[in-house]
């Protein structure tokens, strides 16, 4: 406040209108450039006919100061340009759902905003690294299921899509024919388990469940969403994966929704302090807007 003073008055030699341009009293005024004169430790003021004009000194210190401020309005704006047209980066697992609504999102946001929106693809097996992702700024969003990051404290959720757990079966096996798949289905089957590590919880919930209530059937934990469904159609089990995993293309396999009680929401994740950005209402929306556009399409 002293500089901004000092450059002020400068400009038009008077306190009053010095404090009109800085919507501050011109007592605020008085005493800002008397503590820098006192700071300095030479007078940088003086009055003549009730005039208000800079010394020798304060003159010489205001025309470098003067030019120092512009220099520093002129980087300061340089960098919020720099942020402004920072790419929005979003992390996907390449599950066919995200192929269908990222494009729309991406022609959405584009057609209101100038800032891109790069794409790049994680393994949600790796948890840690998934994590990093967004804690070293790589990512500013990833699409995933809401109990993938344990509530940590540093990161929101926002639910897109409400899921569940589905079976992935070939196509010509008795159970393809069952669009519900009970538990009691599941007796003697090799069933493939998308998990990542650690462990997601409504992974855990569901395995145990099965554990439980279907003891003669074998689990085996899959890092690899596609993988279970490699494993189904070659014969060699049943997957069991979140329902948004559902591939309509797979000409070899069948998604059967899984009849256990354990809902899951399928979002997106990002830092708490991401909320700030100017853009992140306008994500949240177009990313909204195109998962109910193309699920209302997906079948």
């Amino acid at each position: 406040m002293q500089l901004k003073c000092l450059i002020s008055l400068g400009q038009t030699h008077s306190i009053t209108r010095t404090a009109a341009k800085l919507y501050v009293a011109q007592s605020t005024v008085s005493k800002n450039l008397k503590r820098l004169e006192d700071e300095l430790g030479f007078p940088i003021l003086t009055v003549q006919a009730h005039q208000t004009h800079l010394t020798s000194e304060g003159q010489y210190l205001w025309t470098h100061m003067q030019k120092l401020d512009a220099q520093f309005t002129a980087v300061i704006e340089h960098i919020y340009a720099q942020k402004a047209s920072t790419p929005i980066t979003v992390a996907h697992s390449i599950i066919p759902f995200e192929r269908a609504f990222l494009p729309l999102f991406i022609q959405r946001f584009a057609a209101h905003h100038q800032r891109p929106v790069h794409l790049i693809n994680f393994s949600p097996s790796a948890y840690a690294d998934s994590l990093n992702l967004l804690l070293q700024q790589e990512a500013t969003f990833l699409l995933m299921q809401e109990d993938f990051f344990r509530h940590d404290s540093r990161i929101s959720f926002t639910p897109l899509l409400q899921a569940r757990y589905s079976v992935v079966i070939p196509r010509q096996h008795p159970l393809a024919a069952q669009p519900l798949i009970a538990l009691d289905d599941l007796t003697h089957q090799h069933l493939w388990v998308w998990n990542s590590e650690p462990p997601v919880q409504s992974v855990v919930q569901v395995s145990q469940l099965i554990r439980d209530q279907v003891p003669s059937a074998t689990l085996t934990p899959v890092a690899n969403i596609a993988e279970c469904a490699m494993y189904a159609a070659s014969d060699a089990g049943l997957g069991i994966v979140p329902s948004v995993a559902y591939d309509t293309g797979n000409p070899d396999v069948v998604y059967n929704f899984l009849d256990v009680p354990i809902p899951i929401n399928y979002g997106v994740s990002y830092l708490r302090t991401t909320k700030k950005e100017a853009y992140f209402p306008a994500v949240i929306h177009d990313l909204t807007t195109a998962v109910k556009t193309k699920k209302d399409l997906w079948s």
